[in-house]
C-alpha cells in the first residue's frame, strides 16, 4: 500500500513539480532528436541497412525512443489542464508571432527569403507547413469543455477513453484513415491524449477504490520510476524492431504507420515515459522550472520554416557529411543542446517584452481611471 499512496501523492498533485517540468524539457529535446534523425538526415533505406546495419539499427532505436515525446508533452497539458484565459491565449499567440515573425523580419532584412509572401503566411499559420501549433490551439479553444471530463465518474471516463483509442486504433491506425486521424498528426488525436492525461491525474485515487478495475489500474501504474523507464524502453525497442523488420522485408513502406502517434504501442510508450518522471521523487528545482517555462520556444525556433530550411537541416546534414559514427552523434548532440539553450535565452527577451506590454497596458488603464475619476 505504501507504493500506491506514493503514486497518489505524485499523480494527483496540482502544483507544477520539477519532475514534470523535467519531463517537459526532455520531451522537447526528444522532438529535436526526432527531427534531426529522420527529417534532416532522412530515414534509413534498405541499402543503408545492408551497408551499415548497426548505424541503421541505432537510428531506428533513437526514433523509437523519441517518438513518444509529442504524446508525453500533451499528456502534461492534460495533467495540469489548460486554463484558456484571455491573457494566457494572447500570451501564447504573442510567443508564436515573436519567434516566427522575428525570424521572418531577420531573413527579410538579410534578403534570403525565396518567397516573402509565402513566408509571411507561415508566420500567421495560414499554410499547411506546421500541424502542431494549430492542433494545440484547438485544444486551447476546447479546453473549457474538455476540462469537464474530470467531473465524470471513473467508469464513464474509462469507457470513453477505451472507445476513443479503440476506434482510433482500428480506423486511424490499422485502416489508416488519413481524413480522421492523419496518423495522430492532428487535433483529434491530441484531444484523446489530453483526456488521457486528465484521467491519470484525477482518477488514480487509492482512497476511492470503487471498482476492482480501478484498484488493478493503480497497482499497474504504481511501479517504481526505473521499472516504468524499462517498460518505456521495451515499447521503444518494439517500435524500432518493427521498423527494422519492415525495412528488411518490406522496403520500409510501413514506416509511417509504425511511427504514427496514434500507434497503440507509441501511446503506451508515452504513458510509461510520463510515469517514469511522475513517480520520480524530486525537490523543487528553479533551473529545471525555468527551462520548462520556455521549453515550447525550442519547438518554435527549430520548427520555424526559415530556421529549419536555412539552419537546422543544413547544419545537421553538413555534420553528417563531414563526420561519422560516434563523433557524428556527439557533434549533432552538442548542436541540439546549443540550439536548445539559444531558444531558451531568446525566449527571455520575449518574456521581458511581454512584461513591458502588460505594464504599459496597466499604466494606460490606470491613467484612464484617474482621468475618469477627476472628471
Amino acid at each position: 500500500m505504501k507504493d500506491i499512496h506514493l503514486i497518489n501523492s505524485n499523480l494527483t498533485g496540482r502544483s507544477r513539480e520539477s519532475n514534470i517540468e523535467l519531463l517537459r524539457n526532455v520531451s522537447i529535446f526528444m522532438v529535436l532528436l526526432l527531427h534531426a534523425n529522420f527529417v534532416a538526415l532522412g530515414r534509413p533505406t534498405p541499402e543503408d541497412l545492408t551497408i551499415s546495419p548497426l548505424q541503421s539499427a541505432f537510428r531506428w532505436l533513437i526514433e523509437g525512443l523519441s517518438i513518444a515525446s509529442v504524446n508525453a508533452f500533451v499528456l502534461i497539458s492534460g495533467w495540469f489542464g489548460i486554463k484558456a484565459t484571455k491573457k494566457g491565449t494572447f500570451k501564447f499567440i504573442y510567443q508564436i508571432l515573436f519567434f516566427l515573425g522575428g525570424s521572418y523580419l531577420i531573413a527579410l532584412c538579410m534578403g534570403v527569403l525565396e518567397s516573402p509572401k509565402h513566408s509571411l503566411l507561415d508566420v500567421f499559420q495560414l499554410t499547411s507547413y506546421d500541424w502542431f501549433i494549430k492542433s494545440y490551439f484547438v485544444l486551447m479553444i476546447l479546453s473549457p469543455l474538455l476540462n469537464q471530463f474530470k467531473k465524470l465518474e471513473e467508469p464513464a471516463q474509462r469507457q470513453l477513453l477505451l472507445f476513443f483509442f479503440g476506434f482510433e486504433a482500428i480506423f486511424g491506425w490499422i485502416a489508416g484513415d488519413s481524413r480522421f486521424f492523419v496518423n495522430g498528426y492532428g487535433p483529434l488525436h491530441l484531444i484523446g491524449i489530453y483526456l488521457l492525461g486528465q484521467y491519470l491525474h484525477y482518477s488514480l485515487n487509492p482512497e476511492d477504490n470503487d471498482s476492482a478495475f480501478k484498484a488493478f489500474l493503480i497497482r499497474m501504474l504504481s511501479f517504481k520510476p526505473a521499472t516504468n523507464a524499462r517498460l518505456f524502453i521495451l515499447c521503444s525497442g518494439v517500435i524500432a524492431m518493427l521498423g527494422l523488420f519492415d525495412l528488411r522485408y518490406n522496403d520500409g513502406s510501413l514506416s509511417d504507420t509504425i511511427l504514427a502517434y496514434c500507434n497503440p504501442i507509441v501511446v503506451i510508450a508515452s504513458i510509461y515515459l510520463f510515469l517514469s518522471f511522475a513517480r520520480m521523487p524530486m525537490k523543487r528545482n528553479r533551473f529545471i522550472n525555468w527551462l520548462g517555462a520556455s521549453s515550447f520556444a525550442v519547438y518554435l525556433l527549430h520548427c520555424d520554416p526559415i530556421v529549419r530550411q536555412k539552419v537546422f537541416i543544413p547544419v545537421i546534414q553538413r555534420i553528417a557529411e563531414n563526420t561519422s559514427d560516434l563523433k557524428e552523434g556527439l557533434i549533432i548532440g552538442v548542436f541540439l543542446l546549443l540550439l536548445y539553450m539559444i531558444a531558451i535565452l531568446i525566449d527571455q527577451i520575449r518574456l521581458l517584452s511581454w512584461e513591458c506590454i502588460n505594464n504599459s497596458k496597466v499604466m494606460v488603464m490606470t491613467n484612464d481611471k484617474i482621468k475618469g475619476e477627476a472628471e
